[in-house]
């Protein structure tokens, strides 16, 4: 062999080295320029975002009963009526208040009997409460939430 053939030889190697090293170092520059471009995109979408809001931060806090005598309550799943298990002097009844208008109505006069553990449907179409005249007999009685009048029966028949 020549030298111009190894010369010609070795400026080929070289010159296909050079054609390499640039091509490896442009894909790393890109490789690297794509992780700038996505840690300055998520830096942007972090001071501009919107804070996310703390829960609980506006609300307001209503009495619902002022007269000291309600012992037990349930809430409607609408959030509208409060049955309340009233005591006055020993004597215990049920009111039911509708929360938009205000209005208290009694369900249940104050009595010798035991009103207890007042609950709503899922559905709010119906409320249960417990009674009892004496301290170990309980009966469970649901009534429709809408009726406008309602009279305990004279006969407790079990539930």
């Amino acid at each position: 062999m020549t030298s111009a053939m190894q010369a010609s030889r070795t400026g080929s190697a070289t010159t296909l080295r050079t054609v390499t090293q640039r091509k490896d170092a442009l894909a790393a520059g890109l490789v690297v320029g794509m992780l700038l471009l996505i840690a300055v995109g998520f830096g942007w979408r972090s001071l501009f975002r919107a804070k996310p809001s703390e829960p609980f931060q506006n609300f307001t806090i209503t009495r619902l009963t002022d007269n000291g005598k309600s012992i037990e309550a349930a809430i409607s799943p609408d959030g509208k009526y409060v049955l309340s298990v009233v005591d006055e002097n020993g004597k215990r009844g049920l009111f039911l208040r509708h929360l938009p208008t205000n209005s208290n109505t009694q369900v249940i006069a104050t009595g010798p009997e035991d009103y207890s553990a007042p609950t709503f449907s899922l559905d709010g179409n119906y409320f249960y409460f417990l009674a009892a005249k004496e301290r170990y007999q309980q009966f469970l009685y649901a009534l429709a939430s809408t009726s406008a009048w309602w009279h305990p029966p004279a006969d407790r028949a079990r539930c």
